[in-house]
């Protein structure tokens, strides 16, 4: 559940966790019959290396003689699908010296991968390159990562645009993993939050690190999923910003703004402000310039709330930030600057993209209330989660 000024502004009362929808599209994707047979029998080449000392020594001896580098074979999870591409790269990796190891034994002759599996492997892998990215961003816990939602949408439909390299089981696996997205994406807007789409995209517009994506013409991926284009977002940004206004100040739909000479203006920026034009520079440079006594004088302007906005929007989407940027401390920087979009952006940007934080939290609190520390005070328990959780802002 979100705040309930956030609720009030935009329909949305839960956002579908992307990091369990792309584990999931994942994970039905590779439900088929041949690439499930190849993943057993991958469990099983691993099982033995790592429960045979005997055959550690077999395997090992196979890599120096093939001049492999030394590795171990790494074990699959079940509620973690990278752990699953992990495995297969591995098996793949050490594959030569494993069945030499297999061949040369009658005994697990049978676990030899003959290369009609090893096309399967090569083909999930080729499918599901580029996807461990998507789960790194998702898994942010310090980090803004609602605003992040669409780009992941049209990063999974680039990643699942088959390309003249794919063959049969990659487009496949493909294919089933962008059906999976706009099924279960469409059907929790129609039962549930019918504005999911909107909610989303106008967190991606007020994160500056996607502005350039966020105002571009509609593409494919657009088409896709039918989110709103982005005249429509304008209009609702204005319009929710509007609320926030009206909300905190019953006043009429008028502000009066002064504005200042730029010389003076200058006077107190720092030298980094002075490199980012400011709104009231902005609103200047589309007036009529006069002449200088015109210019020096302090204006009384009087606009609507509707023409604020627009005009504090315009100058917004001209801005950009770093990719690396901190969107809270970007957001910070420029409040003067963007006043009314900044309270907007505060109400978004509380709403996570993710469960994986507070999925994290319950494994630190299952680590901490152990069976020889199960006496402890909920309290206490809070504040071994919070120390624990921020140990590097305090050590």
């Amino acid at each position: 559940m979100y705040p309930k000024l956030l609720v009030n502004f935009v329909e949305v009362q839960r956002i579908p966790c992307s990091g369990h929808l792309l584990h999931n599209a994942i994970t039905h994707a590779l439900d088929t019959s041949a690439i499930k047979g190849m993943l057993a029998h991958c469990r099983r080449i691993v099982a033995l290396f790592h429960s045979s000392h005997k055959y550690r020594a077999k395997l090992k001896k196979a890599m120096k003689d093939l001049n492999i580098e030394e590795k171990q074979h790494i074990n699959d999870v079940a509620t973690r699908w990278g752990s699953k591409r992990k495995m297969l790269q591995r098996v793949k990796d050490l594959l030569p010296a494993s069945n030499q190891v297999f061949l040369t034994d009658a005994k697990y002759r049978d676990l030899s991968v003959n290369w009609e599996e090893a096309d399967t492997m090569d083909s999930v892998l080729r499918a599901l390159d580029g996807f461990q990215y998507l789960t790194d961003v998702l898994s942010a816990d310090k980090e803004v990562t609602v605003s992040s939602y669409i780009p992941l949408l049209r990063h999974i439909y680039q990643l699942t645009t088959s390309d003249d390299d794919d063959d049969d089981t990659s487009k496949e696996i493909k294919q089933v993993i962008r059906d999976y997205f706009h099924k279960k994406l469409s059907t929790h807007m129609e039962q549930n939050d019918k504005d999911l789409l909107m909610f989303l995209r106008i967190a991606e517009l007020l994160d500056p690190r996607y502005l350039s994506v966020a105002v571009a013409e509609e593409d494919e991926a657009q088409e896709w999923m039918g989110w709103p284009a982005k005249d429509a977002v304008k209009a609702h940004v204005i319009n929710e910003t509007k609320h926030i206004i009206e909300g905190r100040d019953n006043r009429d739909d008028v502000v009066t703004t002064t504005t200042t000479p730029q010389s003076a203006r200058e006077d107190f920026q720092s030298p980094e402000k002075k490199k980012t034009k400011s709104l009231v520079s902005l609103l200047l440079s589309t007036q009529s310039q006069n002449n200088n006594a015109q210019e020096d004088a302090p204006q009384q302007t009087t606009r609507s709330i509707q023409e604020k906005l627009s005009l504090e929007y315009e100058f917004y989407i001209r801005l950009s930030a770093d990719m690396n940027a901190d969107v809270l401390e970007w957001w910070s920087r420029h409040a003067q600057e963007l006043p009314s979009l900044a309270k907007l952006a505060r109400y978004y940007f509380t709403a996570c993209s993710t469960s994986v934080p507070s999925e994290r939290l319950f494994s630190l609190s299952g680590n901490i209330v152990s069976k020889k520390r199960n006496a402890l005070k909920p309290s206490m328990v809070n504040q071994l989660v919070f120390l624990s959780f921020n140990r590097e802002m305090i050590l």
